[in-house]
């Protein structure tokens, strides 16, 4: 009787090993097949036609511009399986395209001419949601990250004067002229910051104001600001430092009590009449910060260092090393970042490496 009890429980052992390394392959060769999945593939585009990557679609996909002699295209390529298809088609050259906050809206923007634009508020379906023509030579946009819907639009003229226009698609809104500077960022639903830069003269930095669109009270933040960015608990600036030659800090900023949390002393370096406020990216919903920090301020062509800020702890994570100070787009996982002045590089976060998305030909 013993020995069949031992014999049982030898069986029972042995079967357990057995499923658990069957588990163990199956695990296995599930990851390896997620790996290969998530292989990012290049996009082989006809060089007479690609304009240049503009957005992310989806995590898995972008958005890239064609523009030939009969119209243009938007062109949705899959990074993984390599697949595209059109997702926008026009008559005119596309000139621009914005996602909003969660990219479920785009801004298209065409130039049937040299001082005229043309507009599309298109959804993820492709379904053009608005659309208005207005005289402008240049644009300025940025969508509100605590209303999906809205944005404000600062169309310039070749005189260089503008107008600013805040628009709502959902409530079929045109407000003009909400604000009397031409760049802006949102620092809540109904209000806007900017830096007061003065126009008679350059500044190297300037005050950074506060104000409230509906109310139109105005307050000042802070002085010596070069850039600033928003999320919904924090806002980052950067800031000169008076009595440091070439040095500045950047500083994460409690939104609610007004104060600063956090500070990085960092090297400034100037770009024409004024401190250069690298290009960076912010994510409302994880709280960090990426830009670009000069690593060599004596060179003439400088390079840079990639950094990520956590905005809650303040941890600082270098992502990349002597690189170009070029634009960045982060993907709406957090996971990606389209880089370049084409977009035409992705950088993966956590491998910490660069790969190429676009192949001319």
């Amino acid at each position: 009787m013993r020995k069949v009890s031992v014999l049982l429980v030898i069986f029972a052992f042995t079967l357990i090993a057995c499923e658990s390394h069957q588990l163990q392959e199956e695990k296995n060769d599930r990851h390896q097949e997620e790996q290969v999945k998530r292989e990012i593939q290049t996009a082989e585009v006809e060089a007479n036609f690609f304009q240049q990557v503009v957005s992310w679609f989806e995590d898995d996909s972008i958005l890239y511009i064609n523009n030939t002699s009969d119209g243009a295209e938007l062109v949705q390529f899959n990074l993984y399986d390599g697949t595209s298809t059109i997702f926008f088609q026009t008559n005119y050259p596309i000139v621009q395209v914005i996602p909003n906050q969660n990219f479920e809206l785009f801004y298209i923007q065409t130039s049937p001419s040299s001082y005229e634009a043309t507009m599309y508020i298109v959804d993820k379906e492709g379904e053009t949601l608005f659309e208005k023509s207005f005289s402008s030579y240049d644009v300025f946009l940025r969508w509100s990250p605590y209303s999906e819907s809205q944005f404000i639009l600062t169309k310039f003229y070749e005189d260089w004067t503008f107008d600013t226009v805040l628009f709502d698609i959902v409530k079929g809104m045109e407000i003009e002229n909400v604000v009397n500077v031409p760049f802006m960022e949102w620092a809540a639903l109904h209000k806007v910051s900017y830096i007061d830069w003065n126009s008679d003269e350059p500044e190297l930095s300037a005050p950074l104001y506060v104000k409230d669109i509906q109310t139109k009270e105005t307050k000042k933040i802070a002085d010596n600001v070069i850039g600033h960015a928003y999320t919904p608990n924090h806002f980052v600036l950067l800031q000169e430092y008076q009595d440091k030659s070439a040095s500045g800090r950047l500083s994460i900023w409690d939104i609610t009590a007004e104060k600063v949390v956090r500070e990085f002393e960092v090297p400034l370096i100037a770009q024409y009449s004024q401190w250069l406020f690298p290009y960076y990216e912010i994510s409302s919903e994880s709280e960090e910060f990426y830009t670009f920090v000069p690593a060599d301020i004596m060179n003439e062509n400088p390079s840079f260092h990639l950094k990520r800020y956590d905005l809650n702890t303040g941890e600082e994570t270098t992502i990349l090393t002597n690189v170009l100070n070029e634009p960045i787009l982060l993907s709406p996982n957090g996971e990606y970042i389209l880089y370049g002045y084409r977009f035409e590089k992705v950088v993966d976060l956590n491998e910490k490496s660069v790969i190429p998305i676009i192949e001319e030909r």
